[in-house]
């Protein structure tokens, strides 16, 4: 058992969040799946690309500006 919720995402990325414990705040894990067919630069690329989507839409459903 683990206090942590996760949120399967279509494409097979995945948005972890649980508690700290040690501090009072919530920690979010953003995960994400991409094909490596061009080579890792690209992929690598992708990857943060999407990380980037994913953050910028939790941010704005948590009503945060990222700064």
């Amino acid at each position: 058992r683990s206090n942590v919720l996760g949120f399967a995402l279509e494409g097979g990325g995945r948005i972890l969040v649980r508690p700290s414990g040690t501090e009072p705040k919530i920690k979010f894990y953003l995960e994400t799946k991409v094909d490596i067919e061009d080579g890792p630069d690209a992929a690598r690329a992708t990857a943060d690309a999407e990380l980037r989507r994913l953050l910028d839409d939790l941010l704005e459903l948590c009503g945060v500006q990222d700064g």
